[in-house]
């Protein structure tokens, strides 16, 4: 595949890859050796993450921007490389689903089931006579 795309997208081919096949060639970050693959100096994915280091300007979509905030915010990094190099300024160009997107990102939702099921007190578990059950952690982000 990679000798039928310029890019390493998906898109780029003049075909569509099964499931499968696009799962092996893939770059995850869960599953990426990064520079100890074989791989690395010619991998699509790190060949971008290079070239976008060395911009001077990136464009990208509000879903990319804010999954990089996310996990700035979660490693309390904002100087080194996350999803995006580092960056001083910012332009929001039609970014009219920017507040839908970032609530998602950054906000937690309890549901009304979870907060009745904290509001009862826990019984016991049958295993054993003391201490309760330890109730569910109901929150979702």
């Amino acid at each position: 595949m990679a000798e039928q795309t310029s890019d390493g997208s998906r898109e780029d081919l003049s075909f569509l890859p099964n499931g499968s096949s696009w799962d092996e060639v893939c770059c995850e970050a869960d599953q990426c050796s990064r520079s100890q693959c074989q791989y690395f100096n010619s991998c699509f994915f790190h060949q971008a993450r290079r070239r976008a280091a060395r911009a001077d300007i990136l464009v990208v979509n509000h879903a990319l921007l804010l999954a990089d905030l996310s996990l700035r915010h979660q490693t309390d990094n904002y100087s080194a490389m996350a999803v995006l190099p580092p960056f001083s300024r910012l332009v929001i160009d039609e970014a009219h689903h920017l507040e839908e997107v970032a609530t998602r990102y950054f906000s937690t939702q309890v549901t009304r089931f979870c907060l009745r099921s904290h509001s009862q007190p826990a019984a016991p578990s049958p295993q054993t006579t003391t201490g309760p059950v330890a109730a569910p952690d109901c929150t979702t982000q």
